[in-house]
């Protein structure tokens, strides 16, 4: 089925949001603070924060 490009991409993005809000609920609850990124260019930059 083709829903048009706009809702694809609100489809295509309802299962990392979804992850996403869960590990901020678990880490809450556990005290763990969560820093949410820019992703914009994250791959070029690599996993080291400075």
């Amino acid at each position: 089925m083709d829903y048009g490009e706009y809702m694809n991409r609100r489809l295509h993005g309802w299962g990392f949001a979804k992850h996403h809000a869960q590990i901020r609920y678990n880490a809450v609850e556990r005290g763990i603070p969560v820093a949410t990124v820019d992703p914009r260019n994250t791959s070029q930059q690599g996993s080291c924060v400075r």
